[in-house]
């Protein structure tokens, strides 16, 4: 089957109303949620970008990967580490291309550049930094890729940067108005420190609400497929079978043919298995 996997840079799963948000946040990804399975407990190997993907990617836990975020240097017992993936490891677009797959990746993510080793495995790779790509953009790299893919079943990595911060978005989405008091110190020096007002917390909260609520828009639009760009409001969700298997890469739902909740940890292993039925060793956590 086709596959795609999306990753959604620093979506909170408790603003989604699939998991109790009392917002209407993502009413489109919720609709596809309805169709999947819903992970209620799924958890990153890391909080950092670079050591969370390469997990994702190689199914190795940090120390195994070795990737990190900081410089080069020995570890206690003399081995190296580094910041790029290295290329001895195997990889899940390596792995689905061997497999005969035809792959592609889409990113906006400046940590997950080609020269990070992160472009292992792709026949394409897509990267524009996520201060001039926003979602839209991304879509349309993704979909033109799509429309002259191969016969040849596809594997399609698609990373989202629009709710993480900044907190800016786009017009028409945030649910309050005005400028974020917390936006410069953000970009410049991270969170402030001390306590922070209810009313600066509240205007943040409804700005990154919003964000959520852009991308769940242009998450129906890649959605809808080539030759059908515009979102559909009717008959939700749009026709994803033209798509292939869809997984969220935070491990929040995987789209499959019998609708369920599980109450369980994610089982990155089983996640890998089932995306890339044709590898003669699975992926594992």
């Amino acid at each position: 089957p086709n596959i795609i996997v999306l990753m959604v840079d620093a979506l909170r799963a408790d603003h989604l109303a699939s998991y109790g948000y009392d917002r209407e946040t993502s009413p489109y990804l919720d609709a596809l949620a309805a169709r999947g399975v819903v992970f209620e407990k799924a958890y990153a190997q890391a909080s950092q970008t670079r050591l969370s993907v390469a997990s994702l990617m190689t199914g190795l836990n940090p120390p195994s990967h070795r990737v990190r975020e900081a410089e080069t240097e020995p570890d206690a017992d003399g081995k190296i580490r580094s910041d790029v993936l290295s290329e001895e490891l195997d990889t899940l677009a390596e792995r689905l291309k061997a497999a005969g797959y035809a792959t592609a990746g889409f990113v906006t993510n400046p940590h997950l550049v080609a020269g990070q080793g992160f472009d292992q495995g792709f026949d394409h790779y897509f990267y524009v930094d996520y201060r001039h790509c926003m979602a839209d953009r991304l879509n349309e790299a993704a979909l033109n890729w799509l429309e002259q893919a191969p016969d040849e079943p596809w594997f399609a990595y698609v990373h989202y940067m629009d709710v993480h911060m900044p907190y800016d978005p786009p017009r028409g989405y945030a649910y309050s108005s005005g400028e974020n008091p917390l936006l410069k110190p953000f970009q410049v020096n991270g969170p402030p420190e001390g306590p922070v007002d209810l009313p600066v917390l509240s205007r943040t909260i409804n700005l990154y609400d919003g964000q959520i609520r852009y991308w769940d828009d242009m998450l129906r639009t890649l959605v809808a497929g080539p030759g059908e760009r515009l979102p559909r409001r009717d008959g939700d969700p749009d026709p994803l079978e033209l798509r292939g298997p869809l997984w969220l890469a935070a491990g929040l739902f995987a789209l499959v043919p019998s609708p369920r909740r599980r109450d369980l940890l994610l089982d990155a292993g089983e996640s890998a298995d089932r995306l890339c039925p044709g590898c003669k060793s699975p992926l594992r956590f």
